[in-house]
């Protein structure tokens, strides 16, 4: 028995030894944590106080651990063998943990949370009554990664410094980064910001990767198609583009200044002696929609007179020196396939000089918005 009973105190006393030594560790991270409290980056939530929890009790962190490892020393005197190495992290303890922010985590040289699932998400954070509800985790197997419901933001990351990323999403078979509302009047699935103080993507002079997409201070869409400084860069649409072009079914006539041919709206005479005419391009049910930003045309004239040119341009600009259609002789059927701007109505104008005359009509081919 003394050898027995030798045995078990060597065991205690080198699980007290233990004991300390994550005392210590524990100590030397609070004095780690207020470090970087006291030095919190620009951006970062200030923290007047540390976030206090409330637990089924009053027990600190350093209090559950020391009762854990007492445990622990408890059984290794009844005879159960534990192993003490390299110290794994303390699980979580449930209850209500209050505070702003209600945790707080600083990873120092690693993750500042790490969470595994098999079966669900791995971290799931439901927020309904502030502003953000802010998830960060590693991985899971089977269900989201990072599952994030908030009253104004589901999932918010920032990075202050450096050359890190906010958020980073990697799927191996699913979507890296699924991006969703819930109700019809909801805001939009995806929102891109552009800061005032960076110029267009074009004229930076750092470096950049394929697939890179920014939202500038012009309130332009620009797409990075290939790696660089700056990188190769297309604009895609935005408020100094034409926007997409949408062809119709088929080609639908809006006007025609000839009498007895539909449609029947407008004069029905032809365009002579400097005149200029508005065309409606959304006449005949043409799909051409109010706020279309140009159209794409085909422009045709019909009885001209000697000679002339008829030029097609956007309502409420005025007359350019340039022509769509140029004709040589009395009686030319001359045709042109153009693209036109329009006003905010989806209105176009179409001018001749002084002495000319002819007859025209326009088949509206597709739009741009």
């Amino acid at each position: 028995m003394g050898d027995h009973d030798a045995g078990l105190r060597e065991q205690v006393e080198a699980l007290q030894a233990v004991i300390e030594r994550q005392d210590d560790v524990i100590r030397r991270q609070e004095e780690r944590l207020a470090a970087l409290e006291r030095t919190a980056p620009i951006g970062d939530p200030v923290v007047d106080e540390p976030p206090t929890a409330v637990w089924d009790g009053t027990t600190d962190r350093r209090h559950l651990l020391s009762r854990a490892a007492t445990v622990a020393a408890g059984a290794a005197v009844g005879g159960t063998a534990l192993a003490l190495g390299q110290a794994s992290p303390a699980a979580a303890a449930q209850g209500i943990f209050d505070g702003n922010p209600a945790v707080v985590a600083n990873g120092i040289g690693g993750y500042a949370v790490q969470a595994i699932s098999d079966t669900g998400g791995a971290i799931v954070a439901s927020n309904s009554n502030s502003s953000d509800t802010v998830t960060v985790s590693n991985y899971s197997a089977l269900g989201r990664a990072i599952y994030g419901s908030g009253k104004n933001c589901g999932v918010f990351g920032v990075c202050p410094s450096g050359a890190g990323s906010g958020v980073v999403g990697t799927a191996y078979d699913g979507y890296g980064v699924e991006a969703r509302v819930n109700a019809a009047a909801a805001r939009a699935q995806l929102w891109l910001t552009g800061l005032a103080s960076l110029p267009v993507p074009p004229s930076r002079s750092d470096f950049h990767i394929q697939g890179e997409v920014v939202f500038d201070v012009n309130e332009d869409l620009w797409l990075c198609t290939a790696n660089g400084n700056p990188g190769t860069w297309r604009r895609v649409s935005g408020a100094n583009t034409a926007g997409a072009l949408t062809l119709l079914s088929s080609p639908v006539r809006v006007y025609d200044s000839r009498p007895g041919n539909p449609p029947v709206t407008g004069p029905k005479t032809p365009l002579a002696n400097g005149a200029s005419r508005t065309v409606d391009c959304t006449n005949n049910a043409s799909g051409v929609p109010v706020g279309a930003t140009g159209v794409l045309a085909n422009v045709s004239v019909v009885n001209t007179s000697t000679t002339g040119f008829l030029a097609a341009f956007k309502t409420g600009t005025a007359v350019p020196g340039t022509s769509t259609i140029n004709w040589f002789q009395v009686g030319s059927i001359v045709a042109n396939t153009t693209v036109v701007a329009c006003d905010a109505t989806a209105h176009i104008d179409c001018y001749v000089p002084p002495t000319s005359s002819t007859d025209f009509f326009i088949d509206v081919i597709g739009y741009f918005r």
